[in-house]
């Protein structure tokens, strides 16, 4: 195995160098935060291509709206029950979603929303930027990747998941420190989790290895010990 580094942008615009001993990275990342405005707190999706067909499909939503916005395609889906909705943007180069809980907004609140915010997608990563006096906040940034062998990899920027951090001295590696926790969940057992931290990233990644046969010992370490993430100011 050889160290792969792969270079993307993070949803506000900072830039992500991702590196780690691998035989290679996959580019199927997805993003994931918070959007807050005067008037909705939703979590928000971003992903590649196809990500919002996927959703529809793997969670059984109809559509029930779809406009053309900015030269892309929005819509909106409920679930069966028509307590949970969904909403997509197509972009060319990534897929925008969020959504929550009862019967949502309509279309015209939805383009509101938006509107607030400059969408500019590119093959490097969709950047989000809220508009001044907007009120809208993006906060709580994470992103995702799949590692062949090892498993999921979800990191965030170290000065703003400081409280991940477990207590104590971490087992040192190559470029941080590692931490193997229990997850419990209203007390039930969800299984253990590796933290990895650096000078800039806190990075989780879970022990799959007894639920997921293509998840190895060997590919494991060679994660943990050569994993690098380093987030621009």
């Amino acid at each position: 195995m050889t160290v792969k580094t792969y270079k993307t942008v993070a949803p506000d615009g900072r830039r992500v160098a991702f590196s780690c001993r691998v035989n290679g990275l996959r580019d199927d990342w997805f993003w994931q935060m918070r959007l807050t405005s005067k008037t909705v707190s939703v979590g928000v999706t971003i992903g590649r291509p196809g990500y919002i067909d996927k959703n529809l499909e793997s969670q059984k939503l109809q559509v029930v709206d779809r406009i053309t916005y900015k030269s892309s395609t929005l819509l909106r889906a409920v679930n069966a029950e028509r307590d949970g909705w969904f909403i997509g943007w197509k972009g060319r180069h990534h897929d925008l979603m969020f959504g929550g809980a009862n019967s949502g907004p309509d279309m015209t609140a939805v383009v509101a929303l938006l509107d607030l915010i400059d969408i500019a997608d590119a093959p490097a990563g969709l950047v989000l930027r809220p508009l001044a006096g907007s009120g809208v906040v993006l906060w709580n940034m994470a992103g995702t990747t799949d590692i062949p062998g090892a498993g999921p990899v979800t990191f965030y920027p170290l000065t703003e998941a400081g409280a991940l951090v477990p207590d104590g001295n971490g087992l040192r590696v190559g470029t941080g420190h590692v931490w193997k926790k229990s997850l419990d969940v209203n007390g039930v057992q969800r299984g253990e989790t590796f933290v990895h931290v650096n000078n800039s990233a806190v990075a989780l990644i879970p022990d799959d290895r007894s639920r997921d046969e293509r998840v190895t010992e060997a590919a494991l370490e060679d994660l943990l010990d050569s994993l690098d993430i380093q987030w621009s100011n």
